[in-house]
């Protein structure tokens, strides 16, 4: 028996660049060679121990076998095989490798490596190499005395510290063969590939396939795309016309699921031929195969999901385990619903089992998680790891999704708009009918009723001080100019003390005024409904403006001052004075630098600025409020003042019927 050895004819160090690539990819990479030599049985051994994890690698299959004639061209010289030039097997399939890297491949899983071959049936081959002399093999030919079937098998050893990144399940290895090889093994059903005893069968992991062509400039392509089910991919393969992959690219389409993208055109067999395909990022031809190619298959990602989820949840209506009823009644609760289809689509896909349990388990979860939406979104990451115990990609996903869309946020300030549609209402039949405004009262009941609702004058307003005499007010501007321990007395022109001047309700602009270096105050002087303003009320408006502007120590420079008055209708006298040529309309007073305005304004105007402000809003949540809907707004945020104000009303409604029929 001779030994010979053969020298590949390249650099020790371009061959060892070669063997760096991921464990699972030189096992995938393996198991093409055994495909390309006829294989229909490929089997897969990885003995573990409990030392050292790892303690050798093998890959039996039952091809051709490797011809001692071709031995110089298939391990001798590295970009060359006799696969180049046979294009097809004995099978009459077409090849995946043709430049003879594939078997350095198996130095990325151990330091040693051995083929022993049969080509026929009274030959065999012997062929040894180690990562220490990485272009060097040992050939072995003997012709033996026994009849031998044909077949490689392929002994890895010393893979500790080569594979150690080879994931420790065999699943995970298996689905990973599933993705790369599905054309493959779906075109041919006679080919058998067992991991550890573990038979692949990408039919068990694939939730849809499809197969299209495009034109991309004249140039024809396919694409064959596989949409897996509990498995980990997503991924877009370069390949032939014959859907072999050539090269495998990780990619991510921004859309919910695990695919598989096989993209095949004679330009890509063009580039492997040539050996420039690794290049192909810096090819406009091939990029814009790719983007387009890529955005097909996002489309038929994309309604497949949505097919997927509109049965699911048909599915769940029909067993009356959904936890919402008929339409949704806003925009609010058609989002709301959206990302609870989401979290739930993606809840059965995860975890079929759920679908195993019973219908009133379901129902209670689904009920739960419809809460836990609605109430604490953020609480929805917890339940999804905690309680499903969803993989952590999935439950990441599902967090940027309620962190994107803000379904908090969202839902809080649709229960904001809706309660101040609400109060509008409210606000506009007790101040503006004629049977209720006269029965509410201005300080015990009206102003109640506004101090907390302050943003009806305007969203820069806030509550300052609400029924202190004039100083406060002043000690609340001082504060917010950074002014402390001062006392300030404030006296109208003829020296008398105007301390005990109460203006019902101050607010305080939030934020720098409209100018530089300026805070903005906005006084509001509330009146009855009932009453008429006149120039009695204007007036005493005035003076409060007079008492801020006289004030020697006040902060003049930083300070803005609006004073309105308030109530249901103006007099006719007043309605002149706020119509004076050259002022804004309602604006009764203005200082010459325009510090300090005085303005009149009637509750119909400022409900409707308010309505004005909500309008968009309102129209984008499709939401609304009913006059019914305001009143009882309010009588549960008042229920005081509203029980006195409708007793009032019902007693005043009694005395005019008794009136009538008396």
């Amino acid at each position: 028996m001779k030994i010979e050895e053969l020298k590949v004819e390249l650099t020790e160090e371009h061959l060892q660049r070669i063997t760096q690539c991921k464990p699972v990819d030189a096992i995938t990479e393996l198991v093409w060679n055994a495909l390309d030599a006829a294989a229909t049985e490929v089997f897969v051994t990885i003995k573990r121990n409990q030392l050292t994890g790892l303690a050798m690698i093998k890959v039996q299959d039952n091809g051709d076998g490797i011809n001692p004639n071709n031995i110089t061209l298939n391990f001798g010289k590295l970009g060359l095989s006799e696969k180049i030039q046979q294009k097809l097997n004995s099978r009459g399939h077409p090849v995946h490798g043709q430049l003879g890297m594939g078997r350095f491949k198996a130095y990325c899983l151990g330091d040693k490596v051995q083929w022993n071959s049969c080509s026929d049936s009274n030959s065999s081959l012997q062929i040894e190499g180690e990562i220490e002399n990485i272009g060097v093999f040992k050939i072995t030919k003997g012709t033996g005395t026994k009849k031998q079937p044909k077949g490689t098998l392929l002994t890895i050893e010393n893979v500790t510290n080569r594979a150690i990144d080879l994931p420790s399940d065999d699943q995970t290895i298996i689905d990973k063969l599933n993705t790369v090889l599905a054309p493959k093994l779906l075109a041919e059903s006679d080919i058998s590939i067992i991991v550890n005893k573990i038979k692949l069968n990408p039919n068990q992991k694939i939730d849809k396939t499809t197969e299209t062509s495009m034109q991309v400039d004249g140039l024809l392509a396919k694409i064959k795309l596989v949409i897996w089910r509990g498995v980990k991919a997503k991924e877009l393969h370069w390949c032939g016309n014959d859907f072999q992959p050539r090269l495998t690219q990780k990619i991510d389409l921004d859309i919910r699921g695990e695919y598989s993208i096989f993209l095949a055109s004679s330009i890509i067999e063009e580039a492997v031929a040539k050996n420039t395909l690794q290049l192909h990022d810096l090819s406009a031809q091939f990029e814009t195969l790719k983007i387009t190619a890529l955005s097909k298959a996002r489309d038929i990602i994309a309604s497949h999901s949505k097919e997927k989820a509109t049965k699911i949840i048909q599915q769940l209506k029909n067993e009356k385990v959904y936890p919402y009823e008929g339409t949704p009644s806003s925009g609010i609760e058609e989002v709301e619903r959206r990302v609870f289809d989401i979290c739930t689509v993606t809840v059965l896909d995860s975890l079929p089992t759920f679908e195993s349990t019973s219908k009133k388990s379901r129902k209670l979860t689904l009920h739960l998680m419809k809460e836990a939406l609605k109430s604490s979104p953020d609480s929805v990451h917890s339940i999804l790891e905690k309680v499903f115990e969803l993989p952590q990609e999935e439950v990441d996903k599902l967090s940027d999704l309620l962190e994107n869309i803000s379904l908090g946020g969202l839902i809080k300030t649709g229960e904001m708009i809706m309660s101040r549609l609400q109060f509008i209402e409210g606000l506009n039949a007790i101040v503006l009918d004629p049977d209720i405004k006269k029965h509410v009262r201005e300080r015990a009941q009206l102003h109640k009723i506004i101090e907390t609702e302050t943003w009806i004058f305007g969203e820069e307003y806030s509550l300052g001080t609400s029924d202190e005499t004039l100083s406060s007010v002043l000690e609340y501007h001082k504060s917010m100019l950074g002014h402390t321990g001062d006392e300030v007395a404030v006296t109208d022109k003829n020296g008398n003390k105007s301390q005990k001047l109460i203006p019902d309700i101050v607010l305080g602009k939030q934020f720098k005024g409209r100018y530089k270096d300026t805070i903005e105050h906005l006084i509001i002087e509330l009146k009855r409904p009932s009453v008429k303003i006149g120039m009695q009320e204007i007036t005493q408006a005035k003076k409060y403006a007079q008492a801020i502007q006289s004030d020697a120590r006040f902060d003049k420079k930083q300070a803005r001052w609006t004073v309105w008055v308030i109530s249901g209708e103006i007099k006719d006298e007043a309605t002149m004075e706020t119509q004076q040529e050259g002022r804004e309309s309602g604006q009764v007073l203005v200082s010459k630098d325009g510090r300090l305005q005085v303005f009149v304004r009637s509750w119909a105007e400022i409900i409707c600025n308010a309505r004005d402000r909500m309008e968009f809003l309102k129209v984008k949540l499709d939401t609304k409020a009913t006059k019914t809907q305001g009143i009882e707004y309010l009588r549960k945020k008042f229920p005081d003042i509203m029980r006195e104000i409708e007793a009032n009303n019902q007693a005043s409604a009694a005395k005019v019927i008794a009136s009538s029929v008396t």
